[in-house]
């Protein structure tokens, strides 16, 4: 799996979010009751929690059957919203198992007053290829498009002070390291 470390705070995320509520390709899925989703364009993260991005370009989402089985059903319209027949470990996210290529996700650890947590983007990619569900080129593209934008908006920093720069800290979760703020080490 892809995955873009990242130390941010409250402002970097307001940043963030709408950076990403700006990207005509991109939806937030939100849940809207028991096992029902809806994708939206219009949108704001403010919270820590775990977000599901919905790449438009890569194409429906899967609609697994009640045993978590790909049996070819697709969600027509994710703007329409939709009810799940299966779900995952996380009840607060959709469940759409190896065929999830057109999903990124967000994990925003909270922030206390003494440490920032680590968040970060992730996605699958390719990594189901090799059974039949390659991610599109729109969809790696994009992941590109993220790594960018991330690199020119923050400064790689270590873990701690024996580790070689692989966080990407964004200015104000930066400057707070810089004044001293510890952070952590560990997702």
């Amino acid at each position: 799996m892809s995955w873009i470390p990242l130390y941010i705070v409250r402002k970097d995320l307001e940043r963030i979010s709408d950076w990403l509520c700006a990207e005509d390709d991109i939806a937030l899925i939100t849940k809207i009751g028991n096992n029902h989703w809806k994708a939206i364009k219009d949108f704001s993260i403010t919270e820590p929690g775990d977000y599901y991005l919905y790449h438009i370009p890569s194409g429906p989402l899967p609609l697994l059957d009640e045993k978590r089985r790909d049996d070819g059903n697709t969600i027509s319209d994710p703007f329409k919203g939709w009810i799940g027949r299966s779900s995952g470990a996380n009840e607060e996210l959709p469940f759409f198992g190896s065929s999830d290529q057109a999903i990124f996700s967000l994990c925003i650890k909270p922030n206390t007053r003494e440490t920032i947590g680590i968040s970060s983007f992730g996605w699958i990619g390719n990594h189901f290829r090799i059974i039949g569900y390659p991610a599109t080129d729109s969809s790696v593209k994009w992941w590109a498009r993220l790594g960018r934008w991330v690199k020119k908006q923050a400064t790689r920093v270590p873990r701690n002070s024996e580790e070689k720069p692989e966080i990407y800290a964004f200015e104000h979760a930066h400057k707070a390291i810089k004044e001293g703020a510890s952070h952590d080490t560990n997702p």
